[in-house]
């Protein structure tokens, strides 16, 4: 599946302590247009496994940011699943001290209803 649009980016910054002692001060709030798409694969491995990949690209005011996520799912009940899925987002906007790429591993126990 491929989607592709504009779209519309506010980022509220958490506030920041300035001064000594420490003063909260109030960031504001930023809003962008953007080009959003997205691309999901998926692709049954067997009676009761399944890999998916979904790949997000956002571009605007300036700025990038990627995610692609990476998950094998296994079926174990009808309504029971195990999957685990390796994450990750990268941004040309962070912090100095931050590093552009994050990377995520997580594992879920799925309920299907």
């Amino acid at each position: 599946m491929v989607e592709a649009g504009p779209g519309l980016r506010r980022v509220q910054p958490v506030d920041r302590w300035v001064g000594q002692p420490p003063v909260s001060e109030a960031v504001p709030a930023e809003t962008d247009t953007v080009l959003r798409g997205t691309l999901a694969y998926s692709q049954r491995l067997g009676a009761n496994t399944t890999l998916g990949n979904d790949l997000l690209v956002e571009s605007g005011g300036g700025s990038a940011f990627l995610k692609n996520d990476l998950g094998l799912t296994v079926k174990m009940t009808e309504r029971l699943a195990l999957k685990t899925a390796y994450q990750v987002r990268y941004s040309t906007e962070v912090p100095e001290t931050l590093k552009k790429t994050d990377t995520l591993f997580t594992t879920n126990l799925v309920l299907g209803f």
